[in-house]
């Protein structure tokens, strides 16, 4: 491709990328962690069941809590064949429509269709 600085397949410089044996930073961090003892599950767990904290806090800790335990849904969207969008038909029985009636006339309210 042209205005490319490398061709398609070129072979990576040497010394770059990754070196052999390095860890990731989220490996490092729970690495560190563990061997500090520090278990941030469970730090969330007890702000969560501490009655001292606010209500807000603790919901907040619990809903923290959900991503572990569900896994997060993503949108979608629904649609009709062809991509059209989705028809939804709604009728009401003739005896319920006349209940309808009734029930306005007694509240007093005309109902127009």
């Amino acid at each position: 491709m042209p205005g490319h600085k490398y061709e398609k397949g070129h072979k990576k410089f040497e010394g770059s990328g990754m070196q052999k044996g390095m860890k990731h930073k989220a490996t490092s961090a729970r690495e560190a962690m563990e061997a500090a003892g520090c278990d941030p599950v469970q730090a969330i767990i007890n702000i969560a069941e501490d009655p001292k904290n606010k209500i807000e806090l603790r919901a907040k800790m619990y809903v923290e809590l959900l991503q572990y335990l569900f896994p997060k849904l993503r949108a979608i969207e629904h649609s009709g064949v062809g991509g059209a969008p989705i028809g939804i038909q709604v009728s009401a029985s003739e005896e319920l429509a006349r209940r309808i009636d009734a029930l306005a006339e007694r509240l007093g309210n005309a109902v127009t269709r």
